[in-house]
């Protein structure tokens, strides 16, 4: 709970950004490319053993921070291949 306010920042940076210019629009859904086969619910989650799920719910949300907003950091390393191998493992 200590990284929530991080992330709630970098939902409104993403938003903000989304206001200012249609232009961001475009970009946005450019970078949640690399973010849609990890979403909740997919085969990825599903996969994770139960006893990772949550792990793999806020690694996550790091994610989303290093995809949306990079200028907040994120509290560990993320990565495509870091989400896979939780999810798979």
């Amino acid at each position: 709970m200590q990284h929530l306010p991080r992330y709630l920042r970098a939902m409104q940076l993403r938003a903000e950004r989304a206001s200012i210019s249609p232009l961001h629009l475009s970009k946005d859904a450019e970078k949640a490319k690399p973010l849609s086969p990890f979403l909740p619910g997919g085969a990825f989650e599903k996969s994770a053993p139960p006893e990772r799920r949550e792990a793999y719910r806020w690694l996550l949300e790091e994610f989303r921070v290093s995809l949306f907003a990079q200028e907040l950091g994120t509290a560990q390393p993320v990565s495509a291949q870091r989400l896979r191998a939780l999810g798979e493992s």
